[in-house]
């Protein structure tokens, strides 16, 4: 007979389908955000700043302040965006899922939580799925650059688990460990500063009965003494946090205006409402909470300090017990690193973030266990109500896909907002429509004046309408809101760079180099500027160093390899091309560019770099009859005969019916002395391509070299009446006035 499972053994097997099934409900609920590209922060974060790309750039990253505000110092999750980068590439179906896996695991360190708490398999899938799926998931884990949080929350629970097992095992080593993990989650991101006092509180009221081996040792892991590996770690974190920032708190002016202490209090107070309020009724995801200005009168300001001083008075009086004591408190405790009591700077002016609700849920989690869920109507609704944040969750992940998706839905939910606005002026410079943009920037600048993003939007949009005093205009106005911004002065030395006033650019590129080295954008415009000034050597440099911080930025490495072509050192140019092929640009396009660039040389007369660049270009597409055809012109022009000769040649063999390059080859055979070679040719052409002014023209200068002077006055005259305002009327009209 087939022996029947234990109890132990069945009870084990049901915690593993509960794991599983909790899994799978993250997997459908943010389905739909992993196919989505960067966006967001993401952009500015992984690809545009060098730091995760450069091995010998990492440690510089974790020495300087962090690109979206000075005040943050998250070493940890720097070096895991290194890693991915090195693994993964610029590929970002790989960072969802990293950031999918990491809030899977918190999940699982949450359901082991209140498994060690005794809730039944049930019980704890039940609240362990509130934070797998609530509405507040989606930025946190969608979100790439949201990995700050996920990475704090995972190590703060693994921190908590080994602080009980050090108990359980009476271990000093086991506590000296929870430190060091509570040293990875400070180094994640800020918030986990609260962990020691939620060991604390679960010392006194989650398991208050847990005892090791030894019973000395287990008190004195209870006593003050036992948190003092913590008080350690913390201070590890804030001696390396001041060293890198140069102050524990480095503040900039608030984007929303605080003219008193009063204003601080309202601000603290409107954002607890406000999690709060999400927490409740999560119907509205939306990156952007937005308020303009605070005022006394703000009425959530103070039903915010109301719902807490109520949860004080109930937890002190004893109306609050048991999990919805411990929930209410965690909660509260977890929502003090986000409450906007330290003055660090605020985005948009947004007052709070759906994705810092990530750890403060943990509160609600705990809270849930006490629920009577022996009641068959209290389970179908928590079913019902689960159902419906899951359905949110999966519809709002689709939000997330790329940036205008992103700032469509933004536009549409916070119409308040400057933020929508703003991003989606960038994506329609970025495609082309200027004009758009210039219409989004200004809606952005009506909500908010002193956005310093919507302002250099705005000039980028002038730049693409050629409108270049405006937008010199908005860059300075963009700098004047953030001084010293790399990519705002960039732009404005872009622009006069075009204007022509390249010793302005250099000067000013120069300061934001002098402050960070890192500046791609910077590099760049300093190698366009001495381009524009016909200093290709000089370009070089400045452009490698441009292309090796983007790296990969295609069009930074063809504007290398169009610097290294003009300073004659095509084969390195060459291999700037092979690395933007292998990046990603197609070789039609990448030559296209280097063609187009030697087609403007041409048109301004700069006869040796249009030789230089089509040459390249010609190596790039050898099958390209029209970039041989003007190699051969410029070629012509230089006096290299024979080499134009054989370019028009191969412009021929490779397209037989261009007419414009056998009526070049016979000119050219007529320019070398091959008269008989150059009749037949220009003959055929014209039986050919009757309507083809330019074989008149040139039969026309082989008759008159010929000494046939009435047959070249026929031809000039023919060529006069096809093309009366061509290039060459003017000589044709003094040839026939003679």
């Amino acid at each position: 007979m087939r022996p029947h499972s234990s109890p132990v053994t069945r009870r084990g097997r049901l915690w593993w389908i509960v794991g599983a099934a909790l899994v799978a409900l993250n997997v459908v609920a943010f389905l739909p955000g992993l196919g989505g590209d960067f966006v967001w922060d993401d952009d500015l974060l992984l690809l545009d700043h060098p730091n995760y790309r450069r091995p010998e750039l990492i440690l510089s990253s974790l020495r300087s302040l962090f690109i979206i505000s000075p005040s943050y110092f998250r070493p940890l999750g720097y070096f895991s965006f290194f890693l991915d980068y090195a693994v993964f590439g610029p590929r970002p179906l790989w960072y969802h899922l990293e950031n999918l896996v990491l809030h899977c695991a918190a999940t699982l360190l949450v359901l082991r939580f209140l498994a060690l708490l005794k809730c039944s398999p049930l019980v704890a899938f039940a609240a362990a799925a509130v934070f797998a799926v609530h509405p507040s998931r989606v930025e946190g884990v969608v979100f790439i650059s949201s990995r700050f949080d996920l990475l704090a929350m995972t190590c703060m629970l693994c921190a908590l688990l080994l602080h009980r097992r050090a108990l359980v095992g009476a271990s000093w080593r086991l506590r000296w460990a929870a430190a060091v993990v509570y040293g990875l989650a400070l180094a994640s991101k800020e918030m986990a500063v609260t962990m020691p006092a939620l060991a604390w509180y679960a010392d006194r009221y989650l398991w208050p009965d847990v005892a090791g081996g030894s019973a000395a040792t287990t008190r004195r892991l209870r006593s003050i003494r036992g948190y003092a590996p913590y008080a350690v770690a913390l201070f590890a974190y804030l001696a390396l946090r001041a060293s890198v920032l140069g102050s524990l708190v480095v503040s900039r002016d608030l984007a929303i205006p605080l003219s008193s202490s009063l204003d601080h209090v309202i601000l603290v107070g409107k954002t607890i409402f406000g999690y709060l309020r999400f927490t409740v009724l999560p119907f509205f995801p939306n990156p952007v909470h937005y308020t303009d200005a605070l005022s006394p009168a703000d009425v959530e300001a103070w039903l915010g300090f109301a719902a807490v001083l109520l949860a004080v008075w109930a937890w002190l009086t004893g109306y609050l017990r048991g999990g919805f004591r411990d929930g209410v408190v965690l909660f509260l405790l977890l929502l003090i690193p986000v409450a906007n009591i330290v003055p660090i700077r605020l985005a948009g002016p947004s007052y709070m973030a759906e994705r810092f609700l990530y750890a403060p849920l943990l509160g609600v989690v705990l809270g849930l266990r006490n629920l009577p869920w022996h009641r068959r109507g209290l389970r179908g609704a928590f079913l019902v109500v689960l159902m419906l944040w899951g359905a949110i969750t999966h519809h709002a992940s689709a939000n997330w896909v790329d940036d205008r998706a992103l700032f469509t839905w933004v536009a549409r939910r916070a119409p308040q907002s400057a933020l929508g606005f703003t991003n989606l002026a960038l994506e329609e410079t970025r495609g082309g429509f200027p004009g758009h943009a210039v219409a989004l920037s200004e809606s952005a600048l009506v909500r908010d004046r002193a956005n310093p993003d919507a302002w250099d939007n705005l000039g980028v949009a002038y730049y693409q309408l050629g409108r270049l005093a405006e937008a010199e205009s908005c860059f300075v106005q963009a700098l004047r809101l953030a001084p010293g911004h790399p990519l705002f002065s960039a732009n404005l030395a872009g622009t006069w760079r075009t204007m022509d006033r390249c010793p302005e650019a250099l000067n000013l590129l120069g300061e934001v180099i002098a402050r960070d080295g890192t500046a791609a954008s910077a590099h760049l415009n300093i190698g366009l500027c001495y381009l524009r000034m016909g200093q290709p050597d000089d370009a070089v440099p400045a452009l490698q160093r441009a292309a090796t911080l983007t790296e990969i930025d295609t069009t930074t490495w063809m504007t290398l390899a169009q610097a290294l072509t003009l300073a004659g050192r095509e084969d390195e140019a060459l291999e700037a091309v092979r690395t933007a092929l292998g990046q990603g640009l197609a070789k039609p396009r990448a030559g296209d560019h280097m063609a187009a660039w030697g087609r403007e040389a041409l048109h301004q007369r700069r006869i040796g770099d249009a030789v230089k660049l089509l040459r390249v270009a010609g190596v790039m597409l050898p099958e390209d009859a029209t970039i041989a055809n003007d190699l051969g012109v410029s070629l012509r022009s230089a006096g290299l005969l024979a080499a134009a000769e054989s370019s028009f040649s191969k412009a021929v063999a490779l397209a037989p019916d261009l007419a414009l390059a056998w009526a070049n080859l016979g000119e050219v055979y007529g320019l070398d002395g091959k008269e008989d070679a150059a009749d037949s040719v220009l003959l055929q052409t014209l039986v050919r391509w009757p309507d083809l002014a330019d074989a008149y023209r040139h039969l026309g200068r082989l008759r008159l070299s010929q000494g046939r002077h009435d047959s070249a006055r026929t031809l000039f005259a023919e060529y006069l009446r096809r093309a009366p305002g061509g290039v060459f009327a003017a000589e044709a009209q003094a040839i026939l006035r003679e």
